[in-house]
This record gives C-alpha cells, sequence and structure tokens, in this order.
C-alpha cells in the first residue's frame, strides 16, 4: 500500500494527526510491516487492496504498530518464576497484542466475506 492511500484514510479517522505526526519513513515501515501482518493473519501471500477490508485492516494495523512498537516487540511476558532447587522461568508470547483490535475487526469481517456464496437466481 503507498502512503497517499494511508493518508487518505486517515484523513477521517480519530487516529489521523497521529499519523500525519510521522514521518515517510515511518509511515512507509509501518504499512509494510502491517500489510504482511494481515497478510499472515488471512494466510493470504499477496493482499488485494481492492478488497476494502483488507486495505482498511493494513491502515489500522499500520498506526497500531507505529503508536506501540517498542511495547509489542518485546519477547515475552514472564509467566511464572519458581525457585526448586534451581531457578526456573516460564515465559510467555501474548498473540493478541501484536495486532490491532480494529484490524482483527476487518479480518473477521474480510474472512466472514470469502468462501461460497449461493444465490436464487
Amino acid at each position: 500500500m503507498d502512503i497517499s492511500t494511508a493518508d487518505t484514510f486517515f484523513a477521517a479517522h480519530l487516529g489521523g494527526a497521529a499519523w500525519a505526526a510521522l514521518d515517510a519513513a515511518a509511515k512507509a515501515a509501518a504499512l509494510a510491516m502491517a500489510e504482511d501482518d494481515v497478510a499472515v493473519r488471512l494466510g493470504l501471500r499477496a493482499l488485494d487492496e481492492t478488497r476494502p477490508n483488507q486495505s482498511k485492516a493494513v491502515c489500522e494495523q499500520a498506526l497500531y504498530l507505529a503508536q506501540n512498537y517498542a511495547e509489542i516487540s518485546k519477547p515475552r511476558d514472564i509467566l511464572s518464576e519458581t525457585i526448586e532447587g534451581a531457578w526456573q522461568t516460564n515465559y510467555q508470547l501474548p498473540a493478541d497484542r501484536a495486532l490491532s483490535p480494529r484490524a482483527q475487526l476487518y479480518i473477521d469481517r474480510e474472512r466472514a466475506g470469502r468462501g461460497v456464496r449461493f444465490g436464487r437466481g
């Protein structure tokens, strides 16, 4: 997705000011990463920008990444620590903090729209 398409999306978005504050390099990086995230969640090799739910999911994910990358790129959360003769630490990687909740909504809509449709004709 090109930056101008995302800029148009964010023109009427509550996160528009945050998106506008990013420089072109940050926008490009966020969009590239977001495209990968959304494609993986949809099980696709490449996205189709003509599909509105895919494009909206990319934009939402791009802003989420730009605003939260430091937090979501942390490798793991500590699940538990024990001392039983030897130190043991268990880690957990929370999967749902890596994806924007709004992007997930568009991904769910996209998934619901795929498949065979039957109509009366």
